[in-house]
């Protein structure tokens, strides 16, 4: 078992790089991905839903990959995430390494999963995962700027996609909805708020280590994952028209002039 979970820890984030190469060739060279072929790319919001599972699996793969210490086999950039938490680095630190495992591929199924069941019916689930891109993208950039590390230093990893990806396309994504009206400013807001709160959870998760067990880490993991796509369906009850909202009162004012006559 022991054997596995190595071998595991060391090719999670190359699959997450394999499955992202897949996407990115049917997000720019097919039409699949695309939710409205009226609309350049870069201003189809239900393509940007799309984007995030993918743009996140090459973040993590600057993370984790790009730093493997092959003769420790172990990934530098966890021993930083312990010792930031007071703990020592591993083999002492008391997070198992499925911890990362956990975290991140959920976040892939629920931001595909977000993109392919809830965008024509519910933007803001389909793009919460963009909350919680923002504000890693942010809190990587912050380490990294307040550190006074190079950016190629394993601590600074996920620094690059941050800068390239994360803050640039979050841009894009807002840019387009507001555009063609996918969601109000409120909505959009909510939105990412429901992402930030799923980011706060995951901290709170290495605090419930001590207090729970593993079993606790593991809830939390799940909760942080999922809660932004949960919190934004919450929260567009509110914020979000119906679509089709105006055409259905246009086809009930016909219906009554119809009767009238």
């Amino acid at each position: 078992m022991e054997a596995w979970v190595t071998k595991f820890d060391f090719a999670w984030s190359w699959m997450g790089l394999g499955i992202a190469m897949v996407f990115f060739v049917l997000l720019f060279f097919t039409d699949l991905l695309r939710s409205d072929l009226n609309k350049p790319r870069w201003q189809d919001a239900g393509w940007f839903a799309w984007v995030a599972a993918p743009m996140y699996m090459l973040h993590q793969f600057e993370e984790y990959a790009l730093y493997y210490d092959v003769k420790t086999l172990h990934h530098p950039f966890a021993d930083m995430i312990c010792q930031k938490i007071g703990y020592g680095p591993y083999p002492e630190c008391p997070i198992p390494v499925q911890h990362y495992w956990l975290v991140n591929i959920i976040l892939w199924f629920m931001a595909m999963l977000g993109a392919w069941k809830f965008y024509k019916t519910n933007p803001m689930v389909a793009l919460a995962p963009y909350g919680l891109i923002l504000a890693n993208g942010l809190l990587h950039i912050g380490g990294w700027l307040s550190s006074g590390n190079s950016i190629y230093y394993y601590v600074s990893g996920g620094t690059m996609t941050s800068i390239a990806l994360f803050i640039p396309v979050t841009i894009l994504m807002i840019r387009a909805c507001l555009k063609w009206k996918v969601m109000s400013g409120w909505a959009i807001t909510a939105t990412l708020v429901a992402g930030l709160i799923g980011h706060l959870i995951l901290f709170g998760a290495y605090a419930s280590l001590d207090a729970g067990g593993v079993v606790a880490l593991y809830t939390f993991d799940f909760l942080a994952m999922t809660s932004p796509l949960l919190l934004a369906w919450i929260a567009s009850k509110w914020l979000l028209k119906p679509k089709n909202s105006s055409t259905a009162t246009a086809n009930k004012n016909i219906a009554a002039r119809d009767t009238r006559h």
